[in-house]
């Protein structure tokens, strides 16, 4: 393309009596993606923000002179000016400027992609969290054998409706619903609780009646 200047260049971003390869800016052209922090002529290492359903960034730098060679590379492969770049987490962008003889005669920013989980990755990590939390609720020697039966059916039900379920909050309700299941189902203690209860109520029951006070005089029946 062919560009006319009245100004020696300067009016069209190559002024000639201004070398230079100073970087001035980075301009995320692609959505879903933002530079943090924001740009300053002090900073010279980024990370780019990209959300999970994002998987290539466009990118522009802008120059103190459009005249100085621009390249942006990740590992040995080199890209346009708003080509299509594809990013990871962890992927490093370098964007370098060069002007030989200029005033720098090279420039050099770098940007480090922080990759946020997409929507399925998140809904995975929840699940598996879920059943490991579930897992770990109660332990299984504190039930006697029919209650621990009782306990790993909860547990399969549990683990079935988080695999099943369609969304973190799904997910969430799936495991409070099990753990209110585990929750019903008594341990030994409880049980034991329970049955020393009942062996109380029945001793005091027992001795209420084993014997008559009608068969003792008045000063003995104070004394039953």
């Amino acid at each position: 393309r062919w560009q006319f200047t009245c100004m020696y260049g300067s009016d069209i971003g190559n002024d000639w009596f201004n070398p230079s390869a100073r970087i001035t800016g980075v301009r995320v052209v692609s959505g879903g993606a933002a530079l943090t922090p924001s740009f300053s002529d002090t900073v010279r290492e980024y990370t780019l923000r990209v959300d999970g359903e994002t998987d290539t960034v466009r990118l522009e730098a802008l120059q103190e002179n459009y005249g100085a060679t621009l390249t942006y590379r990740v590992g040995n492969k080199t890209y346009k000016l708003l080509q299509e770049i594809p990013v990871a987490d962890g992927t490093e962008i370098v964007i370098e400027c060069t002007y030989p003889g200029g005033s720098p005669d090279a420039d050099r920013v770098t940007l480090t992609v922080a990759k946020e989980p997409s929507a399925a990755e998140r809904l995975e990590q929840a699940k598996r969290a879920a059943v490991i939390e579930l897992e770990n609720y109660t332990d299984p020697a504190d039930y006697r054998p029919a209650q621990r039966d009782e306990r790993e059916q909860a547990l399969a039900g549990g683990r079935e409706a988080i695999e099943a379920a369609g969304s973190v909050e799904a997910v969430e309700a799936a495991l409070t619903a099990a753990k209110e299941a585990l929750d019903a189902i008594p341990t030994d203690g409880e049980l034991a609780a329970g049955e020393l209860t009942e062996v109380r109520k029945a001793a005091a029951a027992e001795l209420l009646g084993y014997k008559d006070p009608a068969d003792y005089r008045p000063a003995q029946q104070r004394e039953l």
